[in-house]
């Protein structure tokens, strides 16, 4: 539960478009993501057992397909990586212990 109460300023940061964005807090910013939210509650009372468990993924998923179609949402990335890729060992460094 504290972890959930730490995370509540990154949840409105972004609900509200994300950090640094030029368009934060805008109604159609807001309005997709306490849609999302809507969603996630709505489906959390009224379905059982499956849909009930899916309910945050599906939510998300309905999310982005609607801010795709309101043009917020950018794959270029995605199309442009790598479908494999080697794991470079200790990338950041070799581990240190102490005692």
């Amino acid at each position: 539960m504290i972890i959930g109460i730490t995370l509540i300023p990154v949840a409105v940061n972004n609900l509200g478009g994300g950090v640094g964005v030029k368009d934060f807090g805008s109604p159609q910013n807001l309005t997709l993501g306490f849609g999302v939210l809507a969603l996630i509650i709505l489906m959390n009372r009224f379905f059982k057992g499956f849909m009930q468990t899916i309910s945050i993924l599906l939510s998300i998923v309905v999310g982005t397909l609607a801010a795709a179609f309101m043009g917020k949402v950018d794959f270029s990335s995605v199309g442009q990586s790598g479908w494999f890729s080697l794991i470079a060992p200790f990338s950041f460094g070799a581990p240190t212990f102490s005692s």
